[in-house]
């Protein structure tokens, strides 16, 4: 007669990402994704309508400039990862990146040339939070509902995605480009308060 073994396998369910321990992980993990791909997306992909409405149009170095530091900031981002806790990490690239693009955004007659500063800079660091997408959402989770968190965050930040790709344009046609730059900003500001108030530290979990 053949010995019963004993997987160790626990039964999970999506519910349980929303469970009294988990909601708050869960919540965290889809917002900050989404509120972090929506001005990526929407700014990366419409970076010459952004620059033409703010009369920059005509010039390849002000776009050949936000793209370089879109890679400098992912690289600076990959050596920072281990250096800073990750609260730190993303309070202070989700904070950093909206009040740049509140600045834009308000300030309609910013000269040229701090205006391409202003630009990279948000580029900058904006590039820098995104690397906190590969690890911190797997983090948020115990190893039973891993793959489900994470599948529930990527699902949610193609919303962001979707928005910032599809939204943006309609809301820059109908209200301008700084209006569209505010929305932008928003989203940024809702991350950071949503990871204030209930991002968790995991910088040691796995270590």
């Amino acid at each position: 007669m053949a010995a019963n073994l004993e997987t160790g396998a626990v039964s999970t369910s999506w519910f349980q990402l929303f469970s009294k321990d988990q909601w708050r992980a869960s919540l965290t993990a889809g917002i900050f994704y989404a509120t972090q791909v929506f001005p990526f997306f929407g700014i990366g992909i419409f970076l010459p309508m952004v620059l033409a409405d703010m009369n920059m149009a005509g010039q390849l170095a002000p776009g050949i400039i936000y793209n370089l530091f879109m890679i400098i900031g992912v690289l600076v981002g990959v050596w920072l990862i281990e250096k800073i806790s990750r609260r730190t990490f993303l309070l202070t690239t989700f904070y950093a990146s909206a009040l740049l693009m509140s600045i834009i955004a308000l300030w309609q007659g910013m000269p040229t040339n701090l205006l391409l500063v202003m630009l990279t800079l948000f580029s900058f660091i904006l590039n820098i939070g995104i690397v906190l997408e590969n690890p911190y959402p797997a983090e948020l989770f115990p190893t039973h509902l891993r793959a489900s968190g994470v599948g529930f965050a990527t699902a949610v930040s193609r919303i962001g995605a979707a928005a910032g790709t599809f939204l943006l344009p309609v809301i820059n046609e109908q209200c301008g480009i700084y209006v569209t730059l505010g929305g932008c900003a928003v989203s940024l500001w809702l991350g950071g308060i949503v990871c204030q108030a209930w991002a968790p530290e995991t910088s040691q979990k796995f270590k």
